[in-house]
């Protein structure tokens, strides 16, 4: 009996040495952080057309076209209402900042009334584009994977209008902002 009870106890402190092993590697984190990016196949497969037909305004009211075609472009959308939104701003500005000509572009779609994003803008003036989009059930953020209506939204988009990334909320770091707007990985494939 007590030769039962001690193999027990081996096998579970083995079992418990190797989950803790498992747990210190980042190889877990890595891949749950890298899945929670990537955005459902339905709207991989409709990004290129929503992206190229975005009806998004000017803080004029004027018609606009995305920017940026040909390059990586990160969208955020956000709104005045929104705390989370307001305090990644400052981050997402100093990232614009850091991209210069070639690098990525940043693009912010407020999904806000005109007035409250003017002064907003007024009093915190930002280095990157913005523009509105009138929020609702079909605008462009849940088009491209935003269905639970999660402000901030993140996506990134590839030089030729496809949805690679998305994120819901905040980045609460230039480290992982950045690491967000790497391109993905492509898949690897087997020996066979």
């Amino acid at each position: 009996m007590l030769s039962k009870v001690i193999r027990i106890g081996l096998i579970a402190a083995l079992l418990s040495g190797l989950f803790a092993l498992w747990l210190k590697s980042n190889d877990w984190k890595e891949a749950a952080r890298e899945k929670a990016t990537q955005p459902a196949q339905q709207f991989i497969k409709n990004s290129k057309a929503v992206v190229a037909n975005l009806a998004i305004t000017d803080l004029d009211g004027k018609a606009v076209k995305l920017p940026g075609n040909g390059r990586y472009r990160l969208i955020n959308y956000w709104a005045t209402w929104c705390g989370p939104c307001l305090m990644e701003m400052p981050l997402l500005d100093k990232f614009a900042q850091s991209q210069g000509a070639n690098g990525v572009l940043l693009v912010g779609i407020a999904l806000d009334e005109v007035k409250d994003v003017k002064d907003y803008l007024k009093e915190n003036p930002l280095k990157y584009a913005q523009f509105l989009e009138k929020a609702g059930k079909n605008d462009s953020s849940t088009q491209l994977g935003n269905n639970a209506g999660i402000i901030p939204f993140s996506v990134l988009i590839s030089p030729d209008g496809q949805l690679l990334k998305l994120k819901r909320g905040e980045f609460v770091n230039l480290d992982e902002l950045e690491d967000f707007v790497k391109p993905p990985k492509p898949p690897t494939q087997g020996p066979f």
